[in-house]
């Protein structure tokens, strides 16, 4: 009936039948019907002036000309048996007041007004099955932000450091593992005279009487010990600090490779969870400040700063000379590109090595000024050795002494053992008896420190890698090549100095080198299990093993029986 009065029965004007198979399309994915019954969506709420004038059954027709406006979100608004319900495409819904020259839109502020008002106002009941969603979807929507992987950094980046700074007072007055060697000598610049039995004794005071390594790393060490005093506290401090900046260092890296914030988190959580890391960023030894600088370097020239990366790479050689490793692998970085890349371009292979190597030769000879440059400082001040390159000759030749031709013995070992987590450590070890009837019946350790990695983590090692060399060959990106090249890099020479080659190796190594090896592991692996073909559920089994196994090798266990 033409004006659309209440009381004209249920007849229903051409193009009726349309919309409602496009309001019936528009929610399908909801799992409901979108053909809206008056009386259904109004039967809440009853106005007896208007009910009396409508049948019970009848769907009104528009009013002609009435706009389809989308004022109020679904499930909302006063809604009586004489209103007319419409519906876009966008899932809202306008009343219109039967009126008595036909249908008036209500405006917004109105209605709103008028929903938080009026005592009768009903709303369509939700699905239970959408309630229980609601805290998924808002997680959801919370991890689809872009800040959420930075702001799971933050949380990540704090339960590390929760938990190698928990106890690290303890044990109060006992140094772990090879603190005996750089604790000492940090006493030793600090001016303290040692005991004739300690490491270092009777060594001349204000001068580093650890010549085998460069200076930077133990003068760290004593500036916490002039800070916080000669305790546990002052020996550890700026190894916990240096471990947390290895966590973003390696975040960095990620990123600056190309990776995505959440590969980079990723990365940066199976750094966290790693027992080696850990153990090495809380206790005085010079592997977690070295492999800082190294991160920092690489991210440095990822972002094409080489004059950045080899200042700040030449002061990590000066903590120890493993370092120069980062400069071998950023030449297989470099060679992989340009094989690699020479090939899916029409660029001749000479240009392209050209370009390619004038930042790592930038890198490589900005890294040798400054730790020459710095070494001399340093050696002018704390070293009986006063000549950078003498010392260096000194540091070369020492080393190569450390060899035995009969293969590992003790707490030594092949590094490729290191990749089957096999040979462990043992740092430091505190035990409890359990006694009946005056017998020890049980032994526990309440304080184990193992030089030993995460199985869920090294143990995929290989695989991982695998998986890089074939995605670099396939997709030519940097990430895959950086996993790849940085493992070589880092790898290899403990390989070749170890290897049972006469006079030339039977280098004496421990597990423990594996510590700057291991950014390229956590990049492999998360890329690994970051693959889009691998189930949700396998991935949370993953997360489940790797925190039992970080558990298990957590250091203190008050828990274990004592």
């Amino acid at each position: 009936m033409a004006g659309g009065e209440p009381g004209d029965g249920c007849e229903r004007e051409p193009g009726h039948a349309e919309n409602d198979a496009e309001h019936t399309r528009l929610d399908g994915r909801n799992g409901r019907s979108d053909h809206w019954d008056v009386t259904s969506l109004c039967g809440h709420l009853v106005r007896a002036p208007v009910a009396a004038a409508v049948p019970p059954a009848c769907t009104l027709p528009p009013c002609p000309g009435a706009p389809r406006a989308t004022n109020l979100p679904y499930g909302r608004g006063l809604r009586g048996p004489g209103d007319h319900v419409t519906r876009s495409s966008r899932q809202s819904f306008t009343r219109h007041e039967p009126t008595a020259g036909g249908l008036a839109t209500i405006p917004r502020a109105l209605q709103q007004r008028e929903d938080r008002t009026t005592p009768e106002t009903a709303t369509v009941p939700v699905p239970a099955a959408t309630v229980r969603r609601r805290p998924w979807a808002r997680a959801a929507a919370l991890l689809a932000s872009p800040r959420a992987p930075y702001a799971l950094l933050g949380l990540v980046s704090a339960a590390s450091l929760g938990a190698r700074a928990w106890w690290l007072d303890h044990p109060a007055k006992a140094l772990i593992f090879d603190e005996a060697y750089y604790v000492n000598a940090a006493r030793v610049i600090l001016g303290v005279h040692l005991n004739g039995l300690d490491h270092y004794g009777g060594s001349p005071v204000g001068l580093d009487p650890n010549q085998e390594h460069p200076p930077l790393g133990k003068l760290l060490i004593a500036l916490g010990m002039r800070v916080f005093g000669d305790g546990a506290l002052g020996w550890r401090i700026l190894p916990l600090i240096f471990g947390s900046l290895a966590l973003l260092a390696m975040f960095w890296v990620v990123r600056a490779a190309g990776g995505s914030a959440w590969l980079a988190l990723g990365a940066a959580g199976l750094m966290a969870a790693d027992n080696l890391s850990l153990v090495h960023g809380r206790i005085a030894t010079l592997d977690v400040f070295v492999v800082v600088f190294m991160l920092a370097a690489v991210a440095l020239y990822l972002r094409d700063h080489p004059l950045l990366a080899g200042t700040v790479l030449g002061l990590g050689c000066c903590v120890k000379l493993v370092a120069p490793y980062t400069l071998l692998a950023l030449a297989l970085l470099e060679a992989g590109r340009v094989l690699l890349r020479t090939r899916a371009t029409a660029q001749p292979p000479g240009r392209r090595v050209v370009e390619r190597l004038a930042p790592l030769a930038t890198c490589a000879a900005v890294t040798m000024l400054v730790y020459l440059g710095a070494l001399y400082g340093l050696d002018h001040h704390w070293s009986a050795v006063k000549n950078p390159l003498v010392h260096t000759r000194a540091m070369f030749d020492y080393a190569a002494k450390l060899t035995n031709p009969h293969g590992p013995e003790g707490i030594a070992s092949y590094p490729w053992q290191w990749l089957l987590n096999q040979e462990p450590i043992n740092y430091y070890t505190v035990n409890t008896n359990v006694l009946s009837d005056g017998k020890v019946t049980a032994t526990h350790p309440v304080v184990a420190f193992q030089g030993l990695m995460n199985p869920a983590i090294i143990l995929l090692a290989l695989p991982a890698l695998f998986l890089a060399v074939d995605t670099a060959r396939r997709d030519r990106d940097d990430l895959s090549l950086l996993a790849v090249a940085w493992f070589l890099g880092t790898f290899l020479p403990f390989v070749v100095a170890a290897a049972p080659l006469g006079p030339f190796g039977n280098r004496i190594s421990y597990l423990y080198y594996m510590v700057i090896v291991l950014p390229a592991v956590y990049l492999a692996v998360a890329r690994l299990v970051a693959h889009r073909g691998l189930p949700r559920a396998v991935l949370a089994g993953y997360v489940c093993i790797l925190g039992y196994w970080f558990e298990a090798l957590y250091p203190f266990r008050p828990w274990s029986g004592g």
